[in-house]
């Protein structure tokens, strides 16, 4: 009998040095000796604590890391690129348009609408940003688009090639060979339609953008 209960007293006090000591060098795990093995167990309570506090989440902090993710999403050089090709859609269209015969000027849709959405599209997003490089873009396009309508015509006209004709279109303005009223006035509603297919896409943008920092 007091040999059983020196063995049971020895039991407890060193089941209790040995979660003492496991308990200061693995903090946050239990060791409890059961027939010589080391069975680990995780405190349960511990993991459910941060679980919730995981869980708890703050809306802010939330919104941040959406923002966060969403501006990671855009790729600025691949929507440069869609803008590009986007123009370069309007740029076909207005000069095909032109050569049939038709108002070439009611092209600029197509331009306004492909630059934005060839952004949009390679980019991931539209953003501020994304708008100024589009726009920049379809000022310069529409200007070439307009020039190279009236290079093919006065190619024809001359019989020289279309290269050397785009680059007489300046002189040929300024010695009066081409109305310059009409060769602007032309100019100025390709711009006008041009921005009718982008202006939507890019005001919704900007109200977008404007909500979310208010």
């Amino acid at each position: 009998m007091l040999f059983h209960d020196m063995k049971l007293a020895f039991q407890y006090t060193s089941c209790n040095i040995f979660r003492l000591v496991s308990y200061n060098i693995f903090p946050g795990h239990t060791f409890v000796p059961v027939r010589g093995r080391q069975i680990e167990y995780i405190q349960e309570e511990k993991k459910m604590d941060e679980y919730e506090e995981s869980a708890d989440v703050n809306p802010l902090y939330v919104n941040q890391r959406i923002q966060q993710v969403e501006e990671k999403r855009e790729n600025i050089i691949a929507g440069i690129v869609g803008a590009f090709l986007g123009t370069l859609i309007g740029l076909v269209c207005i000069v095909v348009v032109d050569q049939l015969g038709y108002m070439a000027s009611i092209s600029g849709v197509v331009m306004g609408v492909c630059a934005i959405k060839g952004y949009q599209l390679l980019a991931g997003k539209m953003s501020l940003k994304g708008c100024v490089l589009s726009t920049v873009f379809m000022i310069c396009v529409v200007y070439v688009s307009q020039q190279l309508s009236w290079a093919i015509d006065a190619a024809e006209i001359l019989n020289i090639d279309v290269f050397s004709a785009f680059r007489l279109i300046p002189e040929m303005i300024r010695q009066g060979a081409i109305d310059g009223g009409v060769y602007i006035k032309d100019l100025l509603m390709l711009y006008a339609f041009t921005a009718l297919g982008a202006v939507p896409t890019i005001w919704n943008t900007i109200k977008t953008v404007t909500n979310r920092s208010v």
